[in-house]
């Protein structure tokens, strides 16, 4: 199975696992809004809401059965169940029975199917993995009936804006489709360092093609946001996962990214 993965490690495989990328890997606005706050988007009623619930609720459902009969989930399931990658994600855990996972701008599943089938993926990589202590979202536009759905199964809402700066002081999965780049950049500014940086696992776009883009555009905007995801590429592990047509939107340049530093890695200081 490892022979086909698609794996990036440090800079000396740019270039040679991907194909070079036009553009930076983007957002699926509108269907996430991390800046500004967003109002709510529906009214207060009880009545309402539970009607609204109801039929969220089917409609997520309906997404987590149409990802779990594909043939891109079953593929996805092969890569999560190969040896080598158990492997990687059991030197995560270390001595951990247990991972948590932490859910960032996975936008409004109300009004964007693409969202409900982020959803629907973290739901299904929950009951893959047999492992997660518990998962815990954010997103700014998550309504008061958004959250009692994602409730319902069993996500925990994070009461504040992290702006992804969470520290892991154990095991955690990051899951962060299409987040934006400042994003995974505050996440690895707030666990720069090897003990925290190894109990990190990150599923999210590609930190590779956020290396090319700066190479290939130097002084965009984006390089001043996106200082730590270059700074950490020369210890990371990325696996791509393969996407078909169908699921394209909502998953299209996503990796794994593991990170291996051993006791005596130097990380660039002041990036």
């Amino acid at each position: 199975m490892e022979d086909e993965w698609t794996i990036v490690i440090g800079r000396r495989s740019k270039g040679r696992s991907r194909k070079p990328r036009p553009s930076l890997p983007k957002t699926t606005a509108p269907c996430r809004g991390l800046y500004p706050h967003q109002p709510p988007l529906h009214s207060d009623d009880d009545d309402d809401h539970l009607g609204e619930s109801l039929l969220l609720t089917r409609k997520v459902e309906a997404s987590i059965k149409k990802l779990q009969e594909s043939s891109f989930f079953s593929a996805f399931l092969d890569q999560l169940q190969s040896p080598p990658f158990r492997t990687k994600l059991d030197q995560v855990l270390g001595s951990h029975p247990l991972i948590k996972m932490v859910v960032y701008g996975i936008g409004s599943i109300a009004s964007c199917e693409r969202a409900r089938l982020q959803f629907a993926f973290a739901v299904l990589l929950r009951r893959a993995l047999g492992f997660v202590a518990g998962i815990e979202v954010f997103d700014p536009v998550i309504s008061p009936v958004e959250s009692k759905v994602m409730e319902s199964f069993d996500f925990s809402m994070i009461p504040t804006d992290e702006q992804g700066r969470r520290v892991a002081h154990e095991p955690t999965l990051f899951f962060m489709p299409h987040c934006e780049a400042v994003l995974y950049n505050n996440l690895l500014e707030a666990n720069w360092g090897s003990p925290l940086l190894k109990r990190i696992v990150v599923l999210g776009n590609s930190f590779s093609g956020y290396e090319q883009f700066v190479s290939e555009f130097r002084g965009a905007h984006i390089a001043g946001s996106t200082n730590y995801i270059i700074g950490v590429r020369e210890h990371t592990e990325e696996i791509e996962v393969k996407v078909d047509e169908e699921f394209f939107l909502p998953f299209h340049d996503t990796s794994w990214h593991f990170f291996e530093l051993g006791s005596d890695s130097e990380l660039p200081i002041g990036v």
